[in-house]
């Protein structure tokens, strides 16, 4: 079976087979059972076949609402097992001035070789993550109903890391990708207002603090987790933070996008590593060496 979608995170692990309502076919037994949901909620498949006298088990769960997807294979080949399990996900995405980006937040739990990232849940853990500059997310409020919205934040040892945080053929946008976006929409001056979203930002005396959203940027108050493990700013409505891959060179912390609630600017300000803020990519546009 041959799985494709924007990119593929892959990690073996071993099992067992069953044979489910098989059917014969010359040598070969194939079962299947197919319950599925096309209408932007998530469908389930289950197939399991048998080639050549031996089973090979797939498990496939999809959305197919243009959100994310996760994709389970077991396969047998030449009598041994090996299972296999992909992660696929289809990105909503918006061109802004020739910069092809994602129109939402990153929500992966895998690099891109296939490693898990370290899921901290407790204040320990994500304050033990952040000592031991060890790659980390989490739901904001560890509140799992949150991530097809809001996605997960990551500390920047996650953005950072060499195994690709990033889907294939994608990047984590540098400090100069978000100057382009920012000049384009006019400066930043104005630029915030273009990227915030319509909805969910607080008022400010009175006036609301919503955007426009004209670039499609779609981007939320997502709030942040600082470095003793504590939430804000999300149920407030007030702030947005998304990383950058760069360092800034006056105070070697890296570089994020903050959003206000209470003003139209889009700033580039230094934060702290262990803080868990949100993630947009942009396009990688990078030739292949190939």
């Amino acid at each position: 079976m041959l799985l494709t979608a924007t990119f593929a995170l892959t990690a073996w692990m071993g099992g067992r087979t069953t044979n489910r309502n098989a059917t014969n076919s010359g040598s070969e037994a194939i079962a299947g059972e197919l319950l599925s949901n096309t209408g932007g909620s998530y469908g389930h498949h289950r197939v399991t076949e048998n080639t050549g006298g031996s089973y090979g088990h797939h498990r496939v769960t999809e959305n197919t609402g243009g959100s994310y997807g996760h994709h389970r294979v077991t396969e047998n080949t030449g009598g041994s097992y090996r299972h296999r399990r992909v992660y696929e996900a289809d990105f909503q995405t918006v061109n802004i001035g020739g910069q092809i980006w994602m129109a939402e937040n990153l929500n992966v739990d895998r690099f891109r070789n296939g490693d898990i990232i370290f899921h901290a849940r407790t204040e320990e853990e994500w304050i033990t993550a952040g000592e031991n500059r060890q790659a980390a997310w989490c739901y904001y409020d560890n509140d799992s109903v949150k991530g097809p919205a809001y996605g997960k934040l990551y500390n920047w040892y996650a953005v950072n890391d060499p195994r690709g945080l990033a889907p294939e053929g994608w990047k984590i946008p540098s400090g100069g990708d978000w100057l382009v976006l920012f000049r384009f929409l006019g400066g930043a001056h104005l630029a915030g207002a273009k990227m915030k979203s319509t909805e969910h930002w607080a008022d400010y005396k009175g006036e609301s603090g919503n955007g426009t959203n004209e670039s499609g940027f779609k981007g939320l108050p997502g709030g942040f987790r600082n470095s003793d493990g504590y939430f804000f700013a999300f149920d407030s409505g007030k702030h947005g933070y998304w990383w950058s891959s760069e360092l800034c060179e006056t105070y070697l912390e890296p570089l994020c996008l903050k959003l206000f609630y209470y003003e139209d600017f889009a700033l580039l300000e230094s934060n702290d590593a262990v803080w868990g803020l949100s993630v947009r990519c942009l396009k990688d546009e990078t030739p292949s060496e190939d």
